[in-house]
């Protein structure tokens, strides 16, 4: 499963800024490499960037990046996922795994990283949090 939507309150001393992330199933594509699917997100979003998940075996995911302006003199309280909808859209398919990361200045191998069996095999949602 993918997140499609994600709405985000942050609750600042002067009031609420609402933050909208919305990715449809069009924006998403899945790429087979090496027998398992690589998923990646048109970016055309203002102010976001895309990184992936780090953690080496678990799921490699597109993962939003952005920063929210706080007004001046304001106060961060607190950041509350208010809507969290989520679309299949494939099944079947197993995620590429993250790999370690691979030094540029060393001519090594560095071994693949097989799927972790706990991610994998659970039918939970991963990553458990959308906000982090």
């Amino acid at each position: 499963m993918l997140t499609v939507l994600l709405l985000a309150a942050c609750t600042v001393s002067a009031g609420t800024i609402t933050v909208t992330i919305d990715t449809r199933p069009g924006d998403v594509a899945l790429i087979e490499r090496d027998g398992y699917e690589v998923v990646s997100v048109a970016l055309d979003r203002a102010g976001l960037g895309i990184l992936s998940t780090t953690q080496p075996g678990s799921p490699l995911l597109p993962v939003y990046s952005g920063n929210v302006l706080i007004p001046a003199g304001a106060e961060l309280t607190g950041i509350v996922v208010t809507k969290v909808e989520r679309t299949e859209l494939n099944d079947g398919i197993t995620v590429y795994p993250v790999q370690p990361p691979r030094p540029t200045n060393v001519d090594a191998d560095v071994p693949f990283v097989a799927p972790t069996p706990a991610v994998y095999s659970s039918r939970a949602v991963y990553p458990v949090s959308p906000l982090t």
